[in-house]
């Protein structure tokens, strides 16, 4: 798959100073938060509506319980930042990158995701119900009794994944390769599950407990 990268030029970033300062600010003037890097900042409880941000880069932030609703970013990566029950409902994600993030209970309701990629992140609880993905990897983390129904899929993979006890219902799969990630316990119908590439054991996980098919020992 191809993923366009976030476009961010480091050497044109300002250091950030006061993460929470500047959540306030852009409520107040509506301004973008923009060209920052900000490192080991807290912002928990923060809120921004129809804000944007822009070319940064977070490292090591602590956003939980925060709302970040109706928004836009675009152009940046968020590295080892924890967004735990962070709301992001119709936010648009645009080349964003989120690497080794804590996003357990974090809510991605209805959400455009856009060129994102997810490495080694710990979303377990996530809610991704309706969202709209397109060109989106989810390679190692876990992802574990997470909502992905009724998605909306143009280009998804996921590559080690654990996916365990995930609902996929509504959410068409064809073309998805499942094969090295954990589904045991997901929860998809028939029409979901057809034309996603499965390994072995997999393949025979759905046909016990989806289709309900005795498999009989010869």
């Amino acid at each position: 798959m191809n993923i366009s990268k976030p476009n961010i030029t480091t050497s044109v970033l300002t250091d950030g100073y006061d993460l929470s300062e500047m959540f306030e600010y852009v409520s107040d003037t509506e301004s973008p938060i923009s060209e920052y890097l900000f490192s080991e900042e807290t912002a928990n409880n923060a809120e921004m509506k129809n804000g944007q941000i822009d070319t940064c880069i977070l490292k090591k932030c602590r956003l939980s319980e925060s709302k970040i609703i109706r928004s836009y970013i675009r152009d940046s990566e968020f590295i080892n930042c924890d967004f735990s029950n962070t709301d992001f409902t119709e936010t648009t994600f645009r080349r964003v990158r989120f690497t080794g993030c804590r996003l357990t209970g974090a809510k991605f309701v209805k959400s455009l995701i856009d060129d994102v990629i997810f490495e080694d992140c710990k979303a377990d609880y996530s809610n991704f119900f309706g969202a709209t993905v397109r060109n989106v990897l989810y390679r190692g983390g876990t992802n574990k009794n997470s909502n992905f129904q009724e998605l909306k899929i143009r280009n998804l993979a996921f590559s080690g994944a654990d996916l365990g006890r995930c609902e996929f219902l509504h959410t068409r799969l064809k073309g998805i390769d499942l094969s090295d990630s954990i589904i045991t316990g997901a929860a998809f119908t028939e029409q979901d599950i057809k034309g996603a590439t499965l390994s072995y054991e997999q393949a025979l996980y759905v046909a016990q407990n989806i289709l309900q098919i005795r498999i009989s020992d010869f």
